[in-house]
């Protein structure tokens, strides 16, 4: 006769081994968006310019900017770029992203939860 211990316990590393292995997926695709303020806008070629180069990283989805509200809004994959490769591709092509502060780190965590 085998103990109802030792049989609850297989059930519940079984269930505890499924659940984890289901929630892998959700995890590797996980997207989040962000806003990120953007100086030096001038026109819609200025969008373009932006738009084209942010698009370009991995694991970017969609990239909005707006030259009339200095922003830029960016989904991306979690797990393939983060918002600090993407301020860095916008400065790459000669436009003002300021520096994150600890008080907009915290927001932002909060958020994406």
């Amino acid at each position: 006769m085998i103990p109802l211990r030792s049989v609850l316990a297989s059930a519940l590393f079984l269930t505890a081994g499924f659940a984890a292995c289901s929630e892998a997926p959700v995890v590797a695709n996980a997207t989040r968006s962000i806003e990120i303020p953007v100086g030096g806008m001038t026109c819609t070629g200025c969008e373009g310019a932006i738009g084209s180069t942010v698009l370009a990283l991995e694991g970017v989805e969609k990239c909005e900017a707006s030259f009339e509200r200095a922003k830029v809004l960016v989904t991306y994959k979690v797990a393939l770029t983060d918002e600090a490769r993407i301020a860095e591709a916008i400065r790459s092509v000669g436009y003002d992203v300021p520096p994150k502060t600890d008080a907009q780190a915290d927001a932002a965590h909060t958020q994406s939860k």
